[in-house]
């Protein structure tokens, strides 16, 4: 049944008009693929999927490498009716198990050398397109159920164990149009992906999102230590000038690569995932010339907020809320969301944790002149002597540091005085002093801040989009 947002009808309606215009580039292969060839491809998908063995609207369980195919298979799949359980190929050995007990079906598509060996693998390739008529094409498109569920991504629970969040092709689609909104983004831009396919930042931010603004995108690999140093290559001459960014991708960047970036003029990099230290900001703005803007979304909400161009903000808080989003805070500081384009469910627990049509974030944070401030999170609000501590903040100028390119801070239970604060900090030992930081932190944000210790490691233990797993954090720390 149609709703009465229609994410389909858009998205075939931006097909239409650009059909010969180029959507995904591959410099590293050396082929681009128009607006057209990628739907005929994505109509191609089902009969494709049938010959390799699929039920017909059987589920598809995907761990996709970076390349054009996966919107492809995206798109195929809203086409014919099959729900997608989207997994980044990078997880560990235990985590895509997780998942794919979670998922329905009996097939993994992927391109990943790493899980081409198991027995249920189907290889993850080129197909021919279908040999159809502009208007019939679209006409497909224009008729699919952008209502039903769609996608599956996931995310950690607080206990670490992965939780699938679903949502349908309208989510996405009226929220990447909100937010392109605040950026004017039109088939002028051209987008830069190097984060990983098979998660939600890969799929909304640097696919769905440009294909909604009829942008073209430039797919990169995969950003990592490996590949940091030859970022910037591909960029200039494609005339990239947005970016998807986050603050590990910009710490990466400082540290292999030099500027001014040589390409577009008025380059946006949109920065995600985690808090984006001022400092840090502040450096790589003027080493590469790209204006940065911090957003804040969750899986579960996906965009809520981001800086802007003509914001006129202080650059310091994520920036006002989306058009259709509201933001309630409750008694505690939570941060509550409201809007159109919340996810429909859980696929692994029973329930949800929204309240009507509102979701909980789990957040802390408050709203002044009109601009949303994450100051921490709810579970991990350390109260020590009755003070309520935010480990955001001593995250924050713990990162103002140089030698330091990472920080975790949580608490840790005592009989006596509540918890202690633990800031593990992933930094050089021989570069870097505890008590030049203890001292900092308490000038900064006073002796009730300061940390009873301070843990330096080589390096955090991360989820596949770059944030600090503070699961895994706290588990080392416990075995020191």
């Amino acid at each position: 049944m149609k709703t009465e947002f229609d994410g389909s009808r858009h998205v075939a309606k931006v097909f239409s008009q650009y059909w010969d215009t180029p959507l995904l580039i591959e410099p590293h292969q050396s082929q681009s693929l128009e607006y057209g060839e990628v739907l005929k491809l994505a109509i191609a998908l089902d009969d494709w999927l049938l010959s390799e063995g699929y039920g017909v609207g059987e589920p598809i369980r995907i761990a996709p490498t970076n390349s054009s195919i996966p919107l492809t298979v995206y798109i195929g799949a809203l086409l014919s009716d099959r729900l997608v359980y989207a997994i980044d190929p990078s997880r560990g050995e235990q985590d895509i198990s997780e998942m794919l007990d979670i998922a329905d079906g009996e097939r993994l598509l992927t391109d990943d050398p790493s899980l081409l060996d198991r027995e249920d693998a189907i290889q993850l390739r080129p197909i021919e397109p279908v040999d159809m008529a502009k208007s019939e094409a679209v006409n497909k498109l224009t008729e699919a159920n952008s209502s039903d569920p769609f996608l599956v991504t996931f995310t950690s629970g607080t206990t670490g164990t992965p939780k699938g969040v679903l949502h349908n092709f309208d989510n996405f689609v009226h929220a990447s149009l909100r937010f392109g909104e605040r950026f004017d983004f039109s088939p002028s831009d051209t987008f830069y992906h190097t984060l990983p396919m098979g998660y939600m930042a890969g799929i909304l931010n640097a696919l769905i999102l440009p294909l909604c603004h009829g942008s073209k995108i430039v797919i990169g690999k995969r950003t990592s230590a490996a590949t940091a140093a030859q970022f910037f290559e591909p960029t200039a001459e494609a005339g990239v000038n947005v970016f998807w960014l986050t603050p590990t991708i910009l710490r990466m960047l400082l540290q292999l690569c030099s500027g001014p970036y040589d390409g577009a003029d008025s380059a946006v990099g949109c920065v995600a995932t985690e808090p984006l230290p001022t400092d840090l900001q502040e450096e790589f703005e003027a080493e590469f010339e790209i204006d940065l803007y911090e957003t804040y979304g969750l899986s579960e909400t996906l965009f809520i907020t981001t800086e802007y161009p003509e914001d006129g903000g202080d650059r310091i808080g994520v920036g006002p809320t989306l058009d259709d989003v509201e933001l309630k805070i409750e008694a505690d500081g939570e941060l509550l969301v409201d809007a159109p384009w919340l996810f429909l469910n859980y696929v692994n627990r029973d329930g949800t944790m929204k309240e009507g049509h509102t979701y909980r974030t789990g957040d802390i944070g408050e709203v002044r002149d009109g601009t949303v401030y994450i100051t921490g999170r709810k579970k991990n609000l350390i109260v020590r002597n009755g003070i309520n501590i935010s480990p955001t903040r001593i995250e924050e100028v713990l990162l103002t540091f140089s030698s330091v390119s990472g920080a975790a801070v949580f608490g840790r239970e005592t009989d006596n005085v509540g918890e202690q604060v633990i800031a593990v900090v992933e930094a050089d030992a021989e570069s870097i002093r505890k008590q030049t930081l203890q001292q900092e932190i308490v000038d900064e944000l006073g002796t009730d801040h300061r940390p009873d210790d301070i843990v330096l490691v080589d390096d955090l233990p991360r989820t596949d989009d770059d944030s600090v797993d503070y699961d895994a954090v706290r588990i080392r720390v416990a075995e020191v």
